[in-house]
């Protein structure tokens, strides 16, 4: 199924960093991952490689272009990226107005979900009070409610929220409005464009219908179940998605990890010369096609085929974040003299002596381009030194997959 049919998108090329990387940047046709240009907003990693997310997404916008919908259940399995399913179709409806906010009432009573939703500034009661005509500028000290209208709030979990958080919202849904906790003054929301609230749970829907009250539930206008983006019975379309989701948060992360250790173009705390010669050249390394295909082969052996459990997609990113450390954390530290890297630095002493960083990622990427097949095949010897760096390597990242143990 083929989001770009409905919206027009722009492939997302810049998870290479050419600002950075300048020559060294290369540009891979992501038919998985296309990501809609928004202008300003930025935060919208969606991938699309899962059907099963694209007809939810299709569904979603639908609801979100239709003028009479006010209020949408989402039931998704637990991690599986609710909020920013409702974001990006929120972001590619027609005519995009006001704002996506989302939140969460786990853990939150009643009285505290009233400050959190219902809040409203002295600016907007004094707007309120005069009746004013003109359209509402919410401000920052406003609840989520004022701040979201024209646009959508967000609810996740709220299969999960106390029955008297509910009774609070089906107040709003049923009445349209809202009372300020700090001076009880009651809102009528009704009449300036209420936001579409998108509730999500991850209860079955049966189960879910049950939780008190049950005229909460009846007030919610549509419903969308969707199914779990890597629940697809071919087995080898199940492992091409995990991996375009593995490929995705990998560079993902590279990106978000290199601008941590200082890596960026307009930091305020420039990095000594060779320290940002040496970045540069890991970043190169960690975001070259073959590395990234490299580490997606590995994880994605390690959690998917027949007979193995679902992963939630969070677990997914989580156990990418984990890899990610692990593999440069052996490439950067040592802490015995034997381990591989190490033995490989000794053997070729005389020849590193006066390697530049780029050279040395250079030798470290042509062992990760190491084909134990292709070296067979050719009737080449393999070097059990750059082996056992290649099996330190693989180690490294399968130690992230213990997340999922």
């Amino acid at each position: 199924m083929e989001i770009k049919k409905v919206i027009e998108i722009e492939p997302e090329i810049s998870i290479i960093d050419s600002k950075i990387l300048k020559e060294k940047t290369f540009v891979k046709p992501l038919d998985f991952i296309e990501i809609p240009s928004f202008g300003s907003h930025k935060g919208i990693p969606q991938l699309l490689a899962s059907d099963n997310y694209c007809e939810a997404i299709y569904e979603l916008m639908e609801i979100l272009n239709d003028p009479t919908a006010k209020s949408v259940l989402l039931i998704a399995p637990p991690g599986s990226g609710k909020e920013k399913l409702a974001e990006f179709a929120f972001h590619c409806r027609k005519n995009v107005r006001g704002n996506f906010i989302a939140t969460t009432f786990a853990g939150l009573n009643a009285t505290e979900v009233s400050k959190l939703l219902f809040t409203c500034s002295k600016k907007s009661l004094e707007y309120f009070n005069s009746n004013n005509t003109n359209d509402f500028t919410p401000q920052p000290e406003d609840g989520l409610l004022l701040r979201s209208l024209k646009g959508a709030l967000f609810i996740d979990e709220i299969d999960k929220a106390d029955r008297s958080v509910r009774d609070l919202l089906l107040r709003v849904l049923e009445s349209g409005e809202m009372t300020d906790p700090e001076t009880g003054r009651i809102i009528d929301i009704s009449k300036r464009t209420p936001p579409l609230y998108i509730f999500s749970g991850s209860m079955s829907r049966k189960n879910m219908l049950q939780e008190p009250p049950p005229d909460f539930w009846t007030r919610i206008s549509h419903v969308i179940e969707v199914s779990h983006p890597l629940a697809i019975d071919d087995i080898d379309k199940s492992k091409k998605v995990v991996k375009d989701y593995l490929w995705m948060f990998w560079s993902l992360h590279v990106k978000d990890f290199m601008s941590k250790k200082g890596l960026t173009v307009d930091t305020k705390k420039p990095l000594t010369k060779p320290l940002i010669e040496f970045n540069i050249e890991l970043y190169s390394f960690l975001l070259n096609e073959k590395t990234i295909d490299f580490v997606c082969n590995i994880l994605g052996d390690e959690i998917s085929g027949r007979g193995k459990p679902l992963v939630s997609i969070r677990t997914l990113r989580s156990m990418v974040a984990r890899s990610l450390f692990k593999l440069v954390e052996i490439i950067q530290f040592s802490k015995f003299d034997d381990e591989p890297i190490e033995l490989y630095k000794s053997k070729n002493k005389e020849e590193f002596k006066n390697l530049t960083f780029e050279t040395w990622f250079n030798k470290l990427f042509e062992i990760v381009s190491v084909s134990l097949y292709d070296k067979q095949k050719e009737n080449k010897q393999i070097d059990p030194i750059e082996l056992g760096v290649l099996e330190s390597f693989k180690t490294a990242i399968r130690q992230g997959t213990q997340l999922v143990q």
